[in-house]
């Protein structure tokens, strides 16, 4: 068993379910964030393209970018996966 003293901050907050719901959520966030950039520098495609191709709003797609904004409806969020040649998977996590 872990003994206390050999444990980082981090684990010892991450015990916490609470904490450990809210760093999950944000941690989701930041992924969709990095994928957006990531996804869109390959494709090389810029903000302003991807809006008028998906029909999501540039400031949309940039505020995803930023991590400012990460209330988009499912069928805008397929739209910009589709567009950027990918698709969605769903996977079960824990227990």
């Amino acid at each position: 068993m872990e003994n206390e003293k050999e444990l980082s901050t981090f684990e010892k907050e991450m015990r916490d379910p609470h904490f450990k719901s809210e760093f999950d959520k944000e941690y989701q966030e930041f992924l969709i964030s990095e994928f957006l950039i990531e996804a869109m520098d390959k494709e090389h495609i810029s903000v302003r393209n991807l809006a008028k191709e998906t029909g999501v709003s540039a400031s949309m797609i940039q505020k995803l970018r930023s991590g400012r904004n990460s209330n988009i409806s499912i069928n805008k969020l397929v739209s910009l996966i589709s567009a950027l040649n990918y698709r969605i998977k769903i996977e079960k996590i824990g227990v």
